[in-house]
């Protein structure tokens, strides 16, 4: 997948060409990705408060996710999908694709507990960064 914009979604195709669909097709029609790869892929919301840095929480779910490296599959390293931003939380969306696919949910879970450590770290970093500030007024 290239891109979901509100109206269509681009994607690139196993010859490298890009196709746009209207996204109202997949509001009417049945759709089923059969492919293998489809499998593999683990896509985990996230919630972002307002306050803290999406970078930073970005950062920190990719240093805890890349320690699962060996279960991981080394041809596509883990990306974000930025889903929604409604101007207070941004919803992030970590992806990565695994080696066995009978191992995706043992992996599910361990990036679902590392995500929620991620955001208690960011979130008590955040309050420290906060109370020094006040400190020095």
């Amino acid at each position: 997948m290239i891109e979901i914009s509100p109206l269509v979604t681009a994607l690139l195709t196993d010859d490298e060409k890009t196709i746009s669909i209207p996204n109202s097709f997949f509001t009417s029609n049945m759709v089923v990705n059969e492919t293998r790869e489809a499998w593999r892929e683990i896509l985990i919301p996230v919630l972002v408060e307002k306050g803290l840095d999406i970078a930073e929480v970005e950062t920190e779910i990719l240093k805890r996710v890349n320690k699962l490296r060996s279960r991981l599959d080394d041809r596509f390293p883990p990306t974000f999908i930025i889903r929604r931003s409604d101007g207070s939380d941004v919803e992030i969306m970590p992806v990565v694709r695994i080696k066995d696919p009978m191992d995706k949910d043992a992996i599910a879970n361990e990036i679902n507990r590392r995500v929620l450590e991620t955001i208690e770290h960011v979130r008590t970093r955040s309050r420290d960064k906060e109370g020094k500030g006040h400190d020095n007024i």
